[in-house]
């Protein structure tokens, strides 16, 4: 304080005067720094959500390939049964496609046995062809057909001894 003036009047005019802003020292470092802090901050916060996301989709990912091995496993469990399912197929095909297993059906089930070779009659390629052309006939819608008699028995009559002789035979041996 000056000693011409009292200090009440001082302090009296201090309080007259507008206030005068004053320049801290170090403000625009303090900015600086405080614009700094808060980019660390959001960088570090940035850095633990992509690290966190990475665990996550890891997690995910590990989840999807435990989930699709396990498909794999029962998928290869199936083909496993089917395969041994075909096998047991394959082997009871064998078994019932055997000729022994079908000649005892055949001889058991529906009569029928073995024939001699004195019982079985070959058709000559005349007979042959009369049949065919009897049976082309019968199929036509055409009028009455007339076979002329050249002194041998008519078709139908030796065709009819024909298989009436086999089947005849047939029975005789199926009986015996």
């Amino acid at each position: 304080m000056s000693a011409s003036r009292p200090a009440f009047a001082e302090a009296d005019l201090q309080l007259n005067m507008p206030p005068q802003l004053s320049v801290v020292e170090g403000a625009p470092e303090r900015d600086l720094h405080h614009e700094r802090a808060l980019h660390e901050r959001v960088t570090f916060a940035l850095m633990i959500v992509a690290v966190l996301m990475a665990a996550f989709l890891y997690i995910f990912m590990e989840a999807r390939i435990g989930t699709a091995a396990l498909e794999v496993q029962s998928l290869q469990d199936q083909i496993g049964e089917v395969q041994v399912l075909s096998s047991h197929v394959e082997i009871e095909i064998g078994a019932l496609s055997s000729r022994a297993r079908i000649e005892a059906y055949a001889m058991e089930n529906l009569g029928m046995v073995y024939s001699d070779m004195q019982n079985i009659d070959y058709l000559s390629e005349d007979i042959s062809r009369q049949v065919t052309a009897a049976l082309a006939a019968e199929q036509a819608p055409a009028a009455d057909v007339v076979v002329a008699d050249i002194g041998r028995p008519g078709l139908w009559h030796s065709l009819a001894e024909l298989i009436g002789g086999y089947f005849g035979d047939e029975a005789m041996a199926a009986s015996e």
